[in-house]
Order: structure tokens, then sequence, then C-alpha cells
């Protein structure tokens, strides 16, 4: 599979230098890989830290490399941890252009690469693992989001499809969710500093700013619900 997709077990993913990278793109798997590439962990040793499987890390590297922020180094290319050499992906001087300079491609070239390898891009709602729900829901939820059966899922929309489905089962729950529950927090938690942090984390997600001019179709006022919720959650506590 990874062969397939033309990622060698030995090389080594870092990050890029983008201008201006569409983070609106990345898939919840998409930011955990980024979080843990330093640009030293092979391929292998990438797949015992990141918890799934081979051909959705696979995918994530590709969809990554598509989008401009990530690169390859050769096999037997390092770099040291806090100096990374960035690679500027214009293809300057080498005669050719690559692709992933220009998100507006990276939609084509996923399509492109799903007919060609037996891999998803999107992995189903059942597939998540506990690590990618956590960073939208408490742990209770975790089973019940594991068989909820999106409707609104739409490909052509501006928010990656797992997204949606976060999106669309948080506002169909919204009423049984506690304040802790919106900001992901351990119930009684008290800690002001542990609460302002979850906020921001939920505004990252949440907030209606981030699709702004984007095509999110049924999506945005549930966005704006769940915002709203945070946002409601966020003061009851911090009140406290």
């Amino acid at each position: 599979m990874a062969g397939n997709l033309h990622i060698d077990a030995h090389v080594v993913a870092r990050r890029c230098s983008v201008k201006s990278p569409d983070y609106s793109q990345l898939t919840s798997l998409d930011w955990v890989v980024l979080d843990f590439t330093d640009g030293l962990r092979t391929f292998d040793e990438m797949l015992q830290i990141v918890p799934t499987n081979r051909e959705d890390l696979a995918a994530a590297y590709i969809h990554l490399r598509l989008l401009g922020i990530l690169t390859w180094n050769s096999p037997n290319q390092t770099a040291s941890k806090g100096s990374y050499s960035y690679t500027n992906l214009s293809g300057q001087g080498t005669g050719s252009r690559d692709i992933s300079r220009n998100p507006n491609l990276s939609r084509s070239s996923l399509n492109a690469l799903r007919n060609t390898a037996s891999v998803s891009l999107e992995p189903t709602v059942s597939g998540y693992s506990d690590e990618v729900c956590a960073q939208y829901l408490p742990p209770k939820y975790f089973t019940t989001f594991r068989r909820f059966e999106p409707t609104l899922t739409d490909k052509n929309l501006d928010i990656p499809v797992e997204v949606q489905a976060f999106i669309e089962f948080i506002h169909d729950n919204l009423a049984s969710f506690s304040p802790y529950d919106l900001l992901g927090l351990p119930e009684g938690q008290r800690d002001k500093a542990a609460i302002k942090q979850a906020y921001l984390l939920r505004t990252k997600q949440f907030h209606p700013d981030r699709y702004f001019r984007k095509n999110t179709g049924p999506f945005a006022p549930r966005i704006a619900a769940i915002f709203k919720a945070v946002t409601n959650a966020y003061t009851t506590l911090q009140s406290r």
C-alpha cells in the first residue's frame, strides 16, 4: 500500500515553508500527523505513534504533501530538531512545478489518488480512533458517535467530511451536552486557565469566521449554534 502511494518506509517527512497554507482542508488525522512530524521519524516509526492503519497514514501524508504542508527527506537525509531545513516546493530551478503549492489542485489530485489507490482518504465514522474523537467529544460519547450515521455529508463543501460528521453529531446532541462536555473538560473542572484553554480550542474548531466565504451548505447554522453553545458553556464555567 505504501509503495502504491510512493511512501517509502524509510522516508522522513518534514514541514514545509508555505506562505498561506489552506488549513481548512486538513482532516482530523492530518492534524495528528502534522503534530507529530518532526523531520526525524520514519514512516514506520510514525505508524507506531499515530493511532491509525498504514493505508490511512499514507493517505494523510499524501494529502499534506498535496496541500504543500509536508515534503519528504531522502532516506539518508536528516534534520536537526528545532532547525528544520525547509524546502521550497515551487520547483524553481528543477524544470518542474509541484502541484502541492497549489491547494486549488488538491481536490482533483486527491480524486485521482482515490481512483488509483485502494485507500479511502475520508475515514468513516466507525473508523475513528479514540484520539481523533477526543478532539471533539468527551469519552462517554465515543461509542454513540461511532454508531452515528451522518445524513448531511457532502464532499463538495469546504469542510472535511469527517469534521462534517462531528458537527452534525454535536449539533444533534446539543441538548444532552453539559458545559463540560461542550468544552471537552472533565466534570467539576474549576481551573480557570484550563477552562479558557479549552474554550480557545473549541473556538478554533467552531468559530463561524473560520468558514468565512466558504461553502458550508447546511452546516453554517449548525456551526453557529455550536459556537453559541460553546460560548455560553465558557461563560457559565468561568462564573462558577
